[in-house]
């Protein structure tokens, strides 16, 4: 489909690969997927390092339809101040800050992925500061993006509501 937009996934680990890529695929049926390195320490601060040469190239290719999704645990941080260190990074590489014109949709799970799977798998309060790290099973991480997809409102966080406006950047659509 011409219309389609081509995708790089850029993340921190194989959990969040496997959340994102299904979620890409409404966008690009094979999204291109980066990932932090294994045993390289901080693989927030690799996608971090890394986020600068993604939107340069994206930039690059800005005529087409071309997309980059970033995704970085919130951790204690937040949403907001993780953007702001990419924004920071951008500017330490001499560029601009993320245009909101731009196709780069930049997703934070607070506190981690795993927040979100338990939110959406399950019934009951959830919030961005508990780690439900150890919780979730491999069934949960398996179902998570589908119902994602097909209820709006399968994840009231809000890091979770935040991403999906932050998709709307790829083709003005929410997933």
């Amino acid at each position: 489909m011409p219309d389609r937009v081509r995708v790089l996934l850029l993340c921190e680990d194989r959990d969040q690969e496997n959340f994102f890529r299904r979620i890409c695929r409404r966008f690009d049926k094979r999204p291109r997927v980066r990932i932090a390195p294994r045993g390289i320490g901080s693989a927030e601060r690799w996608v971090r390092e890394n986020f600068a040469d993604e939107l340069k190239a994206q930039r690059k290719y800005a005529q087409e339809r071309v997309g980059l999704v970033v995704v970085v645990d919130g951790d204690v941080q937040g949403v907001a101040a993780r953007k702001k260190q990419l924004d920071d990074a951008a500017i330490n590489a001499g560029l601009q800050k993320r245009k909101k014109s731009e196709r780069v949709a930049i997703c934070v799970p607070t506190r981690n992925i795993e927040t979100w799977v338990v939110a959406i798998c399950r019934d009951g309060d959830f919030n961005e500061t508990d780690d439900y790290k150890q919780t979730v099973t491999p069934e949960e991480y398996r179902k998570a993006p589908r119902i994602w997809l097909g209820n709006e409102n399968a994840c009231p966080l809000p890091s979770c509501l935040d991403a999906r406006q932050e998709f709307t950047r790829l083709d003005g659509q929410r997933p």
